[in-house]
């Protein structure tokens, strides 16, 4: 009997010399958290694909900013939803490119006479930065419906 206890009294101590041995910090920042999941990247600061759309009518943007680039090259594609498995098809006659060598591209273009169905805008963006190192990401817009 006097055993248990001894045993008990003992399994006890161990027990809270182990919960107050165990301490946890958090280190405090001053980070900006938004409710939004955004990669970080090396070089691109800042990447937008914008799609606006009014009746028939496609206006589309992309913009890209860089840290210290010597070249961004910007490729946008609209694109439709073909209604199978997530599957998106290119609209013909829409892709445009620009190649600028500063750290901000903008890259607008229009498109008229779409048919009903839903839209994206699919932007490629190649950052390459003074140091040799080169980013290539491609991003999409929300998704807009015609009709």
């Amino acid at each position: 009997m006097w055993f248990k206890k001894i045993l008990s009294v003992l399994m006890v101590t161990v027990c809270l010399c182990a919960s107050l041995c165990l301490t946890a910090y958090a280190e405090e920042t001053d980070m900006y958290i938004s409710d939004e999941v955004v990669p970080a990247y090396e070089i691109a600061h800042a990447l937008y694909s914008d799609l606006s759309i009014s009746g028939t009518r496609a206006t589309y943007e992309s913009r890209a900013d860089g840290d210290d680039c010597v070249s961004i090259t910007v490729t946008h594609t609209l694109q439709k939803y073909s209604g199978i498995l997530w599957i998106w098809d290119d609209v013909e006659n829409s892709t445009s490119e620009k190649t600028v060598n500063t750290n901000t591209v903008r890259l607008s273009t229009t498109k008229s006479g779409l048919e009903s169905g839903i839209y994206r805008l699919e932007s490629t963006f190649t950052l390459t930065s003074s140091f040799g190192s080169v980013e290539t990401m491609t991003i999409y817009s929300s998704e807009k419906k015609v009709g």
